[in-house]
């Protein structure tokens, strides 16, 4: 009678082990927190003010020309 009482709680350990286990594995992990904050670029509105080139003659110019500066002619 001791025999069946004690395969009765060892089998009732090992259902309750294996039903933890699963909750743990089937339950959704969150992401980890850095530890510092996420560095990000900043991203302007404004196109970037750089050089552009003479459809003409090809020459480098500034991007606010309204004429070339090498050759003369209206950009």
């Amino acid at each position: 009678m001791a025999i069946v009482v004690l395969i009765g709680v060892v089998a009732a350990i090992v259902f309750l082990v294996v039903v933890n286990l699963r909750r743990k594995i089937s339950a959704p992990t969150k992401p980890p927190i850095p530890s510092e904050p996420v560095k990000r670029e900043k991203i302007s509105k404004e196109p970037e003010k750089t050089s552009k080139f003479c459809r003409h003659c090809g020459a480098k110019i500034p991007h606010d020309s309204a004429f070339c500066e090498s050759c003369g002619k209206k950009l």
